[in-house]
């Protein structure tokens, strides 16, 4: 990197230059390489299961693409918007607690319904933890799975199982299904 300037006498006649010339190969080289890091977290932030960062207040920083198809909101009607916005109405205070349990420096494991933008119910095993810079909190990551198949599948049993044992009920035999 150089620049120059122009020196003049006391009638303003060009008499010289000045220059000054900086290596400034180390610090091509590491802002390549923060380019190179800064591509690979978005490409894993990106690809990612589901992943939501907030804010300390809970107000949604980032979402990622899986989030997006999942929850059927883009990043632009998320962003800015409490996380409370994509819960569950019976479930808003698990989602405070679970935002408690994490400002208290924990990292809670929970399952959680969230309620996505066409109305339909999607179940989460939902772990998070808090990001500090200088002992602050200043973001929160949250990463959720969605476990809604699970569940289905977990009710299909319960239900069969049910019917199985009022059916050996009616028939008089003792069976337990447990």
């Amino acid at each position: 990197e150089n620049s120059t300037s122009l020196l003049r006498d006391e009638k303003g006649q060009v008499v010289g230059f000045c220059g000054l010339v900086t290596d400034i190969t180390k610090r091509k080289r590491l802002q390549a390489q923060i380019r190179e890091s800064r591509s690979r977290f978005e490409a894993l932030f990106e690809n990612a299961n589901e992943l939501i960062t907030t804010d300390p207040n809970g107000y949604i920083r980032r979402i990622n693409k899986k989030i997006e198809s999942v929850s059927g909101y883009t990043r632009k009607e998320l962003v800015g918007r409490s996380i409370l916005l994509i819960a569950h109405p019976d479930d808003t205070d698990l989602f405070i607690e679970f935002w408690k349990q994490i400002l208290e420096d924990r990292t809670p494991r929970f399952e959680l319904r969230a309620v996505a933008k066409d109305g339909r119910t999607e179940y989460l095993l939902a772990s998070g933890a808090a990001v500090k810079k200088s002992g602050r909190i200043v973001e929160i990551q949250y990463n959720v799975q969605i476990i809604t198949d699970l569940k289905n599948a977990q009710r299909t049993i319960e239900d069969l199982s049910n019917h199985l044992n009022s059916i050996f009920q009616k028939l008089g035999v003792n069976n337990r299904t447990e």
